[in-house]
């Protein structure tokens, strides 16, 4: 691999699982290699490269390559490789070489729904990211299901319970909040995921804060379009919608700190 890069014949070398001569038998999980298989064509038609591994993270490339990449390299999703053939205006010359790969003699894979969540993310960043932020889009489909939340908890409030709108509005506006919380703590922010007990907490309750003065809006916005005679359903999305940037804003800056 180093001779490759180092003799100018590539940009980057890559160590493949697939290339021909490479060997996945001791890894013996054919539920993972179809997995990688499919990540692989993806990556590939996102990047315009033909690399039978473009999810390796074994490969090496010159110091002055990444340094000139790097102030466009957008950090989102988990394999730098895919971001950096991506991110390259030249299509980069990929020398690959067989890999023999092992069974894992210690540890736990690093794969989970969460990692494919990132894979997803990172697909997403290097095709729309420009359009609408990567984290932004997280963060409003994040939304999109607290919604569902929601609207679950604003029924179950006014039908099983028999309160008033504003009540059931304002007990599914806190409910939705504390779903989207987890899900955005657990996805959305997962570089800065609050793990411990007492950062969870002092999360939340930030998270809570930080989108109070939308959900008051919130709720106001719904309350006043509904006593107007509007159906509960748009009533309730253009609440929601009115309090969603603002709670985007100053969630990320003050519970995860960016942006």
């Amino acid at each position: 691999m180093l001779a490759a890069v180092k003799d100018g014949g590539a940009d980057v070398a890559v160590a493949s699982r697939f290339a021909q001569g490479a060997s996945t038998a001791d890894w013996n999980r054919p539920d993972r290699e179809k997995l990688s298989g499919l990540a692989n064509r993806l990556a590939n038609r996102i990047t315009g490269a033909e690399l039978t591994d473009p999810m390796s993270g074994f490969f090496l490339l010159r110091p002055e390559t990444v340094r000139a990449l790097a102030p466009r390299l957008s950090g989102i999703g988990f394999k730098i490789l895919l971001d950096i053939l991506a991110t390259s205006q030249r299509p980069l010359r990929v020398h690959e070489v067989p890999m023999k790969f092992a069974a894992r003699a210690a540890g736990e894979s690093k794969l989970d729904r969460a990692i494919a969540f990132d894979f997803l993310a990172g697909l997403y960043d290097k095709t729309l990211g420009r359009l609408v932020p990567t984290r932004f889009a997280l963060f409003a489909t994040v939304g999109g299901l607290g919604v569902i939340v929601h609207m679950a908890i604003l029924y179950a409030v006014m039908g099983l319970a028999g309160a008033a709108f504003a009540w059931g509005q304002g007990v599914a506006a806190f409910g939705a909040m504390s779903f989207n919380f987890w899900l955005n703590n657990w996805l959305t922010y997962r570089d800065k995921r609050l793990t411990r007990p007492g950062e969870l907490l002092r999360g939340w309750a930030g998270f809570v804060a930080a989108c109070s003065v939308g959900a008051f809006a919130n709720v106001a916005v719904a309350t006043t379009l509904h006593d107007g005679g509007v159906h509960e359903i748009p009533s309730a999305l253009a609440g929601i919608v009115i309090g969603s940037v603002w709670n985007y804003a100053l969630s990320s800056r003050f519970v995860w700190g960016r942006f």
